[in-house]
């Protein structure tokens, strides 16, 4: 079996990825290669797009692709570094309701993120790398998190909303939808998100040489893309296996 027959069949992909991998896909991984050919640092890769996109997708399709060419290759997500329930209750007793639910700015763990990427180009010998199961809505236990070594070639780091700056505050005086009018009247829940993107996220952007932006063709893709992304999370679960983090219709 081909890599790429392999590939399909393991992310459930349809046969007309080949073209779309052959055509889009194949020529950034060998711009990539020559990007990184002179360098003798790691290449840090920023992937952007927005829920249900195809991100991971994507950054496992690179990483695969790298690998074959003998590059080594660290794949992170930013759901991986999402807060656990714990704490994001008390974001949402002590800030704002709105950031029991992960997935905002302000919900993730953006010191273990840092610590992650500091170690990445610094060489440090070996990290563990935190995960989060989004059936259990937690973080995975530390005795399960995953080691690698830090002497990567490329490192690619997805997320919907890594890359994104903050914005005037000015911009946020009116909602933008229902959501907004109704649960942050008094914009506190944007305010501090946009504060959480200034102050903690932007610094980590420092970090990345390339981006690569996924764009969607509207918002009712990305609800219906999101909503499949959902169900399909659903049918990875085990019998044993809680799913009291996957989000339903009226949850999205």
């Amino acid at each position: 079996m081909q890599v790429i027959d392999k590939f399909l069949e393991e992310e459930r992909l349809p046969k007309s990825f080949r073209n779309t991998a052959s055509r889009y896909f194949d020529p950034v991984v060998d711009a990539l290669l020559r990007y990184r050919a002179p360098m003798k640092e790691p290449v840090f890769i920023g992937l952007v797009g927005c829920q249900g996109s195809g991100k991971s997708t994507l950054c496992k399709y690179f990483a695969n692709s790298l690998k074959e060419q003998g590059a080594k290759v660290v794949s992170l997500s930013l759901d991986d570094f999402y807060l656990g329930k714990l704490d994001r209750k008390h974001l949402a007793l002590s800030v704002h309701p709105l950031f029991a639910t992960r997935g905002v700015p302000c919900t993730h763990d953006v010191s273990r993120i840092r610590e992650v990427l500091e170690a990445l180009r610094e060489n440090t010998g070996e990290i563990k790398l935190p995960a989060f199961n989004k059936a259990t809505d937690d973080v995975v236990p530390a005795e399960n998190e995953i080691v690698v070594a830090t002497n990567p070639d490329f490192v690619i780091f997805e997320g919907w909303c890594w890359g994104v700056e903050a914005v005037d505050e000015a911009l946020l005086d009116a909602p933008c939808n229902a959501l907004e009018e109704i649960e942050d009247p008094e914009r506190i829940w944007r305010l501090e998100v946009n504060r959480a993107l200034r102050q903690s996220y932007e610094p980590l952007y420092r970090f990345f040489d390339l981006w690569c932006f996924l764009k969607a063709p509207s918002f009712a893709s990305v609800y219906e893309w999101r909503l499949q992304q959902e169900k399909k999370l659903i049918d990875t679960l085990k019998p044993e296996d809680a799913a009291d983090g996957i989000l339903d219709e009226k949850s999205l």
